[in-house]
């Protein structure tokens, strides 16, 4: 079996313990997400699993969100959302509003074209 996973428990583990232990975890937000899901079946040819962007997860810790709530599911082979499937802008919006950020904070580029923080996304209910 390989190690990667129980090391990275155990440190995300100590780390949110340090945070808790520190008075710190209620104004640290701490997001773990990678940039791709991965396929459910390991792709014989190449000996891994591809990127695959129909499904992935992530954990969203301290800043003020609940804690220990799941929201969420996939199909029993991880290929698909089951139920309540989010789109990255709703994870972008419950960052923002972790960390005080007005999603709709309207900016202006340097030739005055309106840009919008977060024009997509909506708040997560469970979390916040």
């Amino acid at each position: 079996m390989k190690k990667e996973v129980p090391c990275y428990d155990q440190g995300y583990a100590a780390l949110l313990t340090d945070l808790e232990q520190r008075c710190l975890l209620e104004n640290t937000l701490v997001v773990t997400v990678g940039e791709f899901g991965r396929t459910p079946r390991i792709n014989k040819a190449r000996g891994g699993r591809d990127h695959w962007s129909s499904c992935f997860s992530l954990s969203l810790a301290g800043g003020g969100l609940h804690n220990g709530v799941v929201v969420g599911s996939s199909d029993k082979i991880g290929a698909l959302p089951a139920s309540r499937a989010l789109k990255v802008p709703d994870i972008a919006h419950i960052i923002y509003h972790a960390l005080g950020l007005d999603p709709g904070l309207e900016t202006h580029s340097p030739d005055g074209r309106p840009i919008i923080a977060l024009p997509e996304g909506k708040p997560i209910a469970e979390l916040i």
